[in-house]
């Protein structure tokens, strides 16, 4: 039986360094949270690139309201 891999937020995510730990891990990375336009571009080939699912907002961490993304992720408390 093949486990369900464990699901991962980055937050403040840079161009994505310490999301190649966190899948390496065993994680899938649903969403990256960033700021900055070049990394959040950067991140966004990275995820077309790896052919992963991962959803790249660009905003300041405080404008992205947490219910929302728990429903547009599918997530559960």
């Amino acid at each position: 039986m093949i486990e369900p891999k464990m699901n991962a937020l980055s937050l403040f995510s840079g161009a994505g360094g310490i999301d190649i730990g966190i899948q390496s891990a065993g994680f899938e990375v649903l969403a990256c949270i960033e700021t900055d336009p070049h990394c959040c571009e950067t991140l966004r080939a990275a995820t077309i690139r790896q052919g992963r699912n991962t959803r790249v907002i660009e905003a300041d961490i405080r404008a992205v309201n947490p219910q929302e993304l728990m429903s547009d992720l599918a997530l559960r408390r």
